[in-house]
């Protein structure tokens, strides 16, 4: 379907679809496949329609940045449209708080709410910055794969244009679009050659990964040079974008100490700490106004704090240089579609609409707390009305109701209730994320797990051919091995022994065996390495066992040089990927417990001294100027509901458990969204269990036992 928002057509293939190789089913596909990639974003449409309505061009320094990084994040706009959007939105937004500032709103929500154009400002001025960034991370991830097996393409067959396509088969992402597009350009005649396509596509690639671009200059001069020279040429290529991976990934990781020690000070420890003394501080204040304003604190727990944890954290992330990104899922069968959630009954298989599904458990599951903070009004609306604005009844008849509030019995119960609310938000993001991504990460894993057991039965199979073995009967010395390393329940395994089934039982060659249309064991496989590496294997047979020997040992030999660098670069970010692992699921979830717990239960021995103050009081008849005096700086009035600070602090665990799954990711993963959506769903499951059981059972006890005190 058209995108209607959509400012620039590519014109470029209007013209020539009498060329009957531009029918076919491959560009198709193709095709089909960038419309989907292209699809525009929120803020490619906002900028599209605000264009419409004026044009805002910036300085000629801001200007050359915005081209740059529209260019480099992909994005269908121009300058003048992202000053255009800025433009119009602030007109609109300054329309709307003007008037909630001037007559609805007062004291400090009266300037706070001005915080919002600057954000929206921020957020508009460095998106083209944010998405290039983005796509710069994710490119580098990809651009060592392309390396590899364009090296390991080229020293089996030296053909630069094959070389790229069977690079663009392994990879997904940005440059994936890069090199299949430079491709079907070379097919149209927009290009000579294949050295003049990726001559112009890497002076784009030098803005985001000069050490990438180094590499293909020398996989292309390897073209040039035969025997020895050109498999050192192409070694030499691999290892120096693999060294400098490695070299600047060590420096990220060097790097990352003093900001996470700032996020874990911001966000977890001095803001929850400060809810803990809230209470206290707030029950002996003698003043006219209420120091713990729920509306002022909450905007600025699940509002301001998130927007300021995100803000550094993307600063974090956007200079993470690029390591390895995970297996392709382009040759993977049956993968839902993002926007469903599959249920399975028994044989049958129901799709529903993902978002609406998680909305709506998550509200099925709010009522009770909804309820309750509906009740909560309603007790409010009573109190005003029936003192009728009077300050002094309004307090009396107010302290009385906090003082019901933060009894044991009835805040166990309001809290029970009330956490249904968190419950409800955070199972809604849990179904959403395990919706979207856990049948491709099952995939994935199944992928990844092939991919690493695929040495062992490479390295089986090239000695068996060494020594003279038909390929027919190498495949049992395979299984053997499997055996004898224990790993009977690798799919690795079960790949071969379908193989050796197909030749015993149908009378297949090893070739049909593999890549038989309709029983072929690659079938059941959905790793592009393990098809591509049987097909190299299946084309040398006719050249005799030497030759495939050799094929499997140039594979096995950038396999293995390929893994030594990513296993260094995973056991730099494994100790930093950790402790934010660790935050989001423990920490968190603990301090925050604490906090809600210990605020209630000061509050409720507060109560419990004063009253046994005044019957010390009464009892030793010191009338005025004695003891009962103290009784005044117990200012119920003062004091922030429980049920309102529990609702601020879950709402801000559930966002704190976002932000460092997002960051724990990032910095292992880059911006992996599959990865990113189950590290999400384990951390929050484990981080809402800890926290309900923790405050539930403090409240339970210590609250029971403050008030059996005599």
């Amino acid at each position: 379907m058209l995108n209607p928002f959509k400012k620039k057509e590519n014109l470029q293939y209007n013209n020539i679809t009498t060329n009957p190789r531009l029918v076919s089913a491959d560009y198709k596909t193709y095709r089909k496949d960038e419309k989907l990639r292209i699809e525009s974003t929120f803020f490619e449409k906002m900028c599209f329609l605000s264009g419409k309505i004026i044009q805002l061009k910036f300085g000629k320094k801001m200007q050359d940045n915005l081209e740059k990084n529209i260019r480099v994040g992909r994005l269908s706009v121009k300058p003048e449209d992202v000053g255009a959007l800025l433009l119009v939105s602030l007109g609109l937004l300054a329309l709307i708080l003007l008037p909630l500032s001037l007559f609805y709103l007062d004291g400090s929500m009266r300037f706070g709410i001005w915080i919002l154009p600057v954000a929206w400002s921020y957020y508009v001025l460095t998106y083209p910055a944010f998405r290039a960034q983005v796509i710069k991370i994710q490119a580098a991830d990809e651009s060592l794969k392309v390396v590899l097996y364009m090296a390991m393409y080229l020293e089996l067959n030296p053909n630069l244009e094959n070389a790229v396509k069977f690079a663009a088969e392994h990879i997904e992402g940005p440059l994936e679009n890069d090199l299949s597009k430079m491709l079907w350009d070379l097919e149209f005649g927009v290009y000579t050659d294949v050295r003049q396509a990726l001559g112009h596509y890497m002076q784009l690639w030098l803005d985001w990964n000069v050490e990438f671009v180094k590499s293909l200059e020398l996989l292309i001069d390897s073209l040039s040079r035969a025997g020895d020279d050109r498999k050192k040429l192409l070694d030499k290529s691999l290892t120096y974008i693999l060294d400098n991976s490695y070299a600047n990934m060590r420096d990220y990781s060097r790097a990352l100490e003093n900001p996470i020690k700032i996020i874990q000070a911001m966000g977890i420890l001095l803001p929850l700490m400060g809810l803990i003394m809230l209470p206290m501080v707030s029950i002996f204040l003698s003043g006219e106004s209420q120091i713990a304003d729920p509306m002022f604190i909450g905007v600025g727990y699940t509002i301001m704090l998130p927007m300021i944890l995100f803000f550094l954290m993307r600063r974090i992330l956007m200079r993470r240089p690029g390591a390895f990104a995970f297996p392709s899922l382009k040759n993977a069968r049956n993968l839902p579609p993002d926007n469903v959630f599959p249920i399975n009954i028994g044989k049958k298989h129901i799709y529903l609409h993902l978002k609406t599904t998680a909305i709506l458990v998550a509200i099925i599951f709010m009522i009770p707390g909804l309820m309750q903070l509906y009740d909560y009004n309603e007790r409010v609306q009573y109190i005003d009305s029936i003192c009728h604005s009077e300050k002094m009844c309004f307090e009396t008849e107010w302290s009385i109701f906090m003082g019901e509030q933060y009894d044991p019995k009835v805040v166990f119960n309001n809290m029970v209730q009330v956490m249904t609310i968190m419950w409800g938000i955070a199972l809604g993001i849990i179904i959403f994320c395990y919706g979207r991504s856990a049948k491709k990460q099952k995939l994935r894993q199944e992928i990844t797990e092939i991919e690493r057991d695929l040495f062992i039965g490479l390295t089986e199979l090239e000695n068996s051919l060494s020594r003279g073995t038909p390929i027919e009967r190498s495949v049992y010395h395979v299984l053997g091995e499997y055996e004898r390393m224990r790993m009977k329940e690798s799919p690795l395994f079960r790949f071969f022994m379908d193989i050796l089934n197909n030749m015993q039982k149908i009378g297949d060659t090893f070739a049909n065996a593999v890549f038989d249309k309709n029983h072929g064991s690659i079938i059941k496989y959905p790793s592009i390495l393990l098809r591509n590496v049987m097909k190299m294997i299946v084309d040398a047979i006719p050249r005799g066992s030497e030759v495939i020997t050799q094929n499997i040992s140039i594979i096995t030999r950038y396999i293995v040089n390929t893994r030594k660098v990513e296993e260094l670069i995973k056991d730099l970010l494994e100790q930093v990927a950790s402790a934010m692992k660790v935050m989001a699921s423990f920490i968190a979830p603990l301090i925050s417990a604490v906090c809600v717990a210990m605020a209630a239960l000061i509050v409720q021995m507060l109560q419990k001294i004063s009253e046994k103050l005044e019957e010390l009081d009464d009892n030793m008849s010191m009338g005025e100027g004695g003891m009962s005096e103290t009784l005044n700086m117990v200012n119920m009035k003062n004091v922030m509901p429980p049920t309102i600070l529990l609702l601020i602090v879950g709402i801000y665990l559930i966002e704190l458990v976002v932000l460092l799954s997002y960051f724990a990711n990032g910095i292992e993963h880059g911006f992996d969204q599959i990865n990113r959506d189950m590290l999400t769903v384990k951390n929050m499951a484990i981080a809402m269990l800890l926290f309900s059981g923790l405050v539930l059972l403090s409240l339970g006890l210590f609250g029971s036992f403050i008030y059996t005190l005599d």
